[in-house]
């Protein structure tokens, strides 16, 4: 799932939605903060779409944390994998560190992300 986030970052998010993708910011942590705008706008031509929610806060420069709740289950990796395939889309390093588990009893799953951009 991590290789398939990266790819459809890399691969189908350029081919398939890139416009929409260069709508959603010019850094990796804009990108970030507009994700659930992002996905509302997925909304309109997919009626019964439930997107996932994406709540972004920064903890200190260059590093944040990212809340993510979904109706579906085991998708983490795959986010995790997305996350990665941005960093590169942004030419940003990324270190992600998930420091809440929706498969461990957390309501949902949550990551500190420190980025370094190049």
């Amino acid at each position: 799932m991590h290789a398939f986030g990266e790819y459809w970052i890399q691969y189908t998010g350029k081919v398939g939605y890139g416009a929409m993708m260069d709508m959603g910011g010019d850094t990796f942590p804009e990108f970030l903060e507009n994700l659930d705008e992002l996905h509302t706008r997925l909304s309109i031509n997919f009626p019964k779409y439930d997107p996932p929610s994406f709540e972004c806060t920064e903890t200190e420069e260059n590093s944040l944390e990212l809340h993510y709740r979904s109706s579906r289950h085991g998708l983490t990796a795959m986010v995790v994998g997305l996350l990665k395939g941005l960093g590169t889309r942004f030419n940003t390093e990324v270190n992600i560190v998930q420091t809440q588990n929706r498969e461990e009893g957390a309501e949902h799953d949550a990551f500190l992300i420190e980025y370094k951009l190049n």
